[in-house]
C-alpha cells in the first residue's frame, strides 16, 4: 500500500467520522421537540435509543418525558442569564467603584486631606443629591491663641476632615496675638439644575452670624454666588464666582464687600492617583474707601496617592499672594508646600495628618524696623471624624493646627494654636 493510498483512507475514514458526529448532533437536537410537537413525524422505532419507550401518535406521552427535559434546560438557562446578569451588575459597580476613587475633591495644598472615600461618602455630611434643592444648617465652634488672624477669615474648622492652615484662613502677619474663640451658627440653600449630561449650574446663597468671645466683636457674613460643574472623562471641572459682604455690627473693624472666584480642576490618573489644580482670587472694598484693595490671589497644586488600602495622601504646593492691607508692608508674597494623609480607623471613623512648610516675603521695607521683612512658618495638624457619633444625620468634624513663624524681625515671631468643631446638616 502506497502512502497516497493510506492517506487517501485517512480522509475518508476523518469525513465519516465527521458525518456520523454531524447526524448524531442533528438527532439529539431532534430528540427534545418543542412542547406540541408529534414526534412521530421525525423518529421511528428504529432510530429510539434501546431504552425509549415504544413510539405512539400520542403526543402526550412525549411531553410527559421531553417537556420535562425541556423545562429544565429553560431553568438552567434562564439560571445562567441570571448569573451573567449579576456578574455585569457587579462588574458595572466595581467600574462606578473605581470611577468614584479616582476623583478626588479638594486640590488645595493648604487643605488637609480628603477624607478616604468609604468614609466621606458614608458620613452623611454630603450625601447624593436627589433634590434640585438643597439646605444646609452649620454650627461651629473654634478657639486661637491667636483670635485675630480669624476675624476677617470666613472658614471655620478647614475643609477636609482637618486641621488645614489656620482652619482655611490666611496666616496672621501681625506677631503674637490673643487668645479667644467664636461661635457660629449660620445656613445655606442651592439650588441645582443640569444644563446637559456633562454640565450643571448652581445658585447658592449663604449667611452666617459670629460671635467672638472675650471680645466685643460680632459677625454677620452674607455670600451669593453661582456653582457651574463640568464633568469630563477622568474627573470635572468646577467654577465659583460670588459675593460676599461681611458686616461687623459690634467692634472696631471695618465692614466691606467681595468679589471672589474659586477654580478647581480634578483629574484621575489611575486607580486612587488624582492630580487637582485651584485657583483663588478675592478683593475687598471697605466701607468708607473709594477703591478696592488689592487682590489676594493663591494657586497650588496637589497630587493624591494611596497607602495601602486604608490610607490616602497629599502632597501640594500653593504660591500666594496677599494684596488686601492697605499698607505695602503688609502685603506679601510666599509658598506652602503641604504633606498629609487620611486613614480609615475601624469601619466608621477617619484620622487626618497635616504638615507645611511656608515661606514669606513683604513687597516693602517695615517701616519701623527699617528693613524687609522675611517670614518662615511651619505647621501640624490633625483631624478626627466619627460617623458613629450622629447628631441630627451628619457628624461633628475636630480638627486641631498648630504653627510657628520665625521672622528676620523678632518682633513678628510667634506661635498660635486653635482647634475647632464644626457639624455641616444637609437637608
Amino acid at each position: 500500500m502506497t502512502f497516497q493510498s493510506c492517506d487517501g483512507a485517512m480522509r475518508r475514514c476523518l469525513f465519516a467520522a465527521a458525518a456520523v458526529l454531524v447526524l448524531l448532533m442533528a438527532g439529539a437536537a431532534m430528540a427534545t421537540p418543542e412542547r406540541g410537537e408529534n414526534c412521530t413525524a421525525c423518529h421511528t422505532a428504529s432510530s429510539m435509543p434501546a431504552k425509549h419507550p415504544p413510539i405512539t401518535a400520542d403526543t402526550a406521552i412525549c411531553t410527559s418525558c421531553h417537556a420535562t427535559e425541556r423545562s429544565r434546560a429553560n431553568d438552567q438557562a434562564h439560571d445562567h442569564d441570571q448569573d451573567r446578569d449579576r456578574h455585569q451588575e457587579q462588574d458595572q459597580d466595581r467600574d462606578q467603584e473605581r470611577k468614584q476613587t479616582q476623583v478626588r475633591l479638594g486640590g488645595d495644598a493648604l487643605t488637609v486631606p480628603g477624607a478616604l472615600r468609604g468614609a466621606t461618602m458614608q458620613s452623611g455630611i454630603h450625601p447624593k443629591e436627589h433634590s434640585p434643592v438643597t439646605y444646609e444648617l452649620i454650627l461651629g465652634y473654634l478657639y486661637s491663641t491667636d483670635i485675630e488672624q480669624h476675624h476677617s477669615g470666613s472658614h471655620l474648622g478647614g475643609g477636609d476632615h482637618g486641621g488645614g492652615n489656620s482652619h482655611g484662613n490666611l496666616p496672621s502677619d501681625e506677631g503674637e496675638g490673643h487668645a479667644g474663640s467664636f461661635f457660629r451658627m449660620g445656613g445655606k440653600v442651592k439650588y441645582s439644575f443640569d444644563l446637559d449630561d456633562a454640565n450643571s449650574l448652581g445658585i447658592e446663597a449663604a449667611l452666617n452670624r459670629d460671635i467672638f468671645t472675650g471680645q466685643e466683636l460680632r459677625r454677620i457674613m452674607a455670600r451669593v454666588g453661582l456653582n457651574w460643574k463640568r464633568e469630563h472623562a477622568l474627573g470635572k471641572t468646577v467654577i465659583r464666582p460670588y459675593l460676599q459682604r461681611t458686616h461687623y455690627d459690634l467692634g472696631t473693624l471695618p465692614s466691606f464687600r467681595a468679589f471672589g472666584l474659586n477654580v478647581n480642576h480634578h483629574v484621575a490618573l489611575k486607580l486612587r492617583h488624582a492630580l487637582s489644580y485651584t485657583f483663588r482670587a478675592k478683593r475687598r472694598l471697605f466701607d468708607g474707601e473709594d477703591d478696592p484693595r488689592g487682590w489676594d490671589l493663591r494657586t497650588g497644586a496637589v497630587y493624591q496617592g494611596p497607602l495601602g488600602d486604608h490610607a490616602d495622601y497629599r502632597l501640594g504646593f500653593t504660591l500666594l499672594s496677599r494684596g488686601n492691607p492697605k499698607k505695602e508692608s503688609r502685603q506679601y508674597k510666599g509658598g506652602v508646600l503641604s504633606l498629609g494623609a487620611a486613614w480609615a480607623v475601624g469601619q466608621n471613623a477617619t484620622l487626618g495628618a497635616h504638615t507645611e512648610l511656608g515661606y514669606r516675603v513683604y513687597d516693602a521695607v517695615d517701616p519701623i524696623f527699617g528693613t524687609t521683612r522675611r517670614d518662615n512658618t511651619i505647621g501640624i495638624g490633625i483631624s478626627f471624624q466619627n460617623r458613629e457619633w450622629q447628631f441630627m444625620g451628619s457628624a461633628p468634624r475636630f480638627s486641631c493646627f498648630i504653627r510657628r513663624t520665625d521672622s528676620n524681625i523678632a518682633t513678628y515671631d510667634s506661635d498660635a494654636t486653635f482647634c475647632a468643631v464644626a457639624q455641616e446638616i444637609r437637608f
